[in-house]
């Protein structure tokens, strides 16, 4: 026979019991806040090395709530920067713009001497008290001896026609070509900026056709099979001849497509999958939804951790030619 010590015991106990299992079913209910950054925006995505010196950093995360059913609205977020010793608060328990998700982002000067490692971190946390951490690391390094002072240019010319046209622009040995496509199996996935097309049919047009796009649609036979981890994404910007002439050195040229703007972004035509596939370099009556000509176009490519800035300029076109000047900077 339980005595009432006994069933008070019992009674506690089943009690506590219930309390941690409804605790525990909480815990798996909740994923917490998650950060994510949009890529295609020029944002830094990932560790990266820079030569010593000063760098405009792009910084962009987007915070978010959890999908659980328990997972609570975002609370507030951070940026932190650790330049070796400790991380220091750029800002500290900002409110959320949201309290589901929002986009943040800043670009910054950072300076650092050979051998610094800086380390930028942003933090979200919900009002649960979970939080979420991104970071990204800059390594500075020595600059290299044979970094030219001018950026690598090429004067390149792609034909279309023939039964092998060189019609990829490539950059190999620090210099650009022409490719043909039974040449790209020699050539790394993130040398290739663009194919050259040509579209005889009125309006006559001459097109440079993004390697992330290559392989769908009508604009490439045969089709080019890389896969999606190496495949590199570029993004074209509108310049004008001004600009393009300013260019005159790698610092000028690194400036230059820091300081584009969104807004400036080439507007593409479809490969019919809808993927943006083609750039158009010729004037004239254009599809619709296509701004032109684009004979001054600013370029970002990037690969992982290699990436590729660059102008390109129409010189000459011919009815299945066209040649290209190029001036671009790797790092």
């Amino acid at each position: 026979m339980r005595t009432l010590g006994t069933i008070r015991h019992v009674g506690v106990a089943a009690i506590a019991a219930a309390a941690l299992f409804l605790a525990c079913k909480r815990e798996k209910e909740q994923e917490g806040p998650k950060i994510e950054i949009p890529a295609g925006q020029g944002y830094l995505t990932v560790d990266t090395t820079v030569e010593q010196g000063s760098h405009q950093i792009k910084f962009g995360f987007r915070f978010s709530k959890g999908t659980k059913k328990d997972d609570a609205d975002l609370e507030s977020y951070s940026f932190l920067s650790n330049q070796g010793a400790a991380d220091q608060p750029i800002f500290s328990n900002r409110p959320a713009r949201d309290k589901a998700s929002f986009l943040w982002d800043t670009t910054m000067n950072i300076n650092g001497v050979a051998g610094a490692v800086y380390t930028y971190t942003a933090v979200v946390r919900d009002k649960n008290g979970k939080e979420a951490r991104r970071s990204l690391k800059i390594t500075f390094r020595q600059p290299t001896t044979n970094t030219p002072s001018l950026p690598i240019t090429g004067s390149v010319t792609l034909i279309h026609t023939g039964n092998n046209p060189t019609n990829f622009l490539v950059l190999s040995n620090r210099q650009f070509s022409a490719k043909a496509l039974n040449e790209l199996n020699s050539v790394n996935a993130a040398d290739v900026i663009a194919a050259f097309f040509v579209r005889s049919a009125a309006p006559k047009t001459y097109s440079l056709i993004t390697p992330d796009s290559l392989g769908k649609g009508v604009y490439t036979d045969p089709a080019i099979n890389w896969t999606a981890a190496s495949k590199p994404t570029t993004i074209f910007y509108d310049i004008n001849q001004q600009e393009y002439n300013g260019v005159a050195d790698s610092a000028s040229l690194r400036q230059l497509v820091q300081g584009l703007p969104e807004t400036r972004k080439v507007k593409y035509i479809e490969n019919g999958d809808g993927t943006r596939a083609t750039i158009y370099l010729e004037s004239g009556t254009l599809p619709q939804g296509i701004s032109g000509p684009h004979e001054y176009l600013a370029f970002k490519q990037s690969l992982g951790s290699s990436n590729i800035w660059g102008i390109i300029r129409r010189t000459n076109a011919g009815n299945s030619q066209a040649t290209l000047e190029v001036k671009a900077i790797r790092f």
